[in-house]
């Protein structure tokens, strides 16, 4: 009998066997990865502050006073100081308020909303 068909089943096993750990490999990689990403940033003393940036940075962002068309809005950095405070003026068409599932991100200078808007130290800044 020829040592052929014992090789072959051999070669069969150690291929399945290969499949098999990569398998389980790709499953781990993509768990490990879903509960990396599902950690959001919360800064303690200010629970209603959302993060907006990376891992690289970014910074707090909250709206804290809300009398439409005008926002209160403090921007804060990684460690909790204040950044930038002021008031935002903000209007839409269809009369829909500020939330901060509209805010992207700050500059310091500006918030960025669908565009951008200017933050100003008192009521009554430029409409968007």
């Amino acid at each position: 009998m020829t040592p052929w068909p014992r090789v072959w089943k051999w070669l069969n096993h150690v291929l399945s066997l290969i499949g098999a750990l990569a398998i389980i490999a790709v499953v781990m990689v993509a768990i490990k990865l879903s509960w990396s990403h599902s950690k959001k940033p919360v800064l303690p003393g200010y629970p209603d502050a959302v993060w907006r940036g990376a891992e690289d940075g970014g910074d707090f962002i909250e709206i804290t006073r809300s009398m439409p068309p005008d926002y209160f809005i403090e921007v804060r950095s990684e460690g909790g100081s204040l950044v930038k405070e002021g008031w935002v003026r903000f209007a839409t068409h269809d009369g829909k308020p500020l939330t901060m599932n509209r805010v992207s991100a700050s500059d310091g200078e500006y918030l960025f909303i669908d565009s951008y808007v200017p933050i100003t130290a008192s009521k009554g800044g430029r409409a968007q």
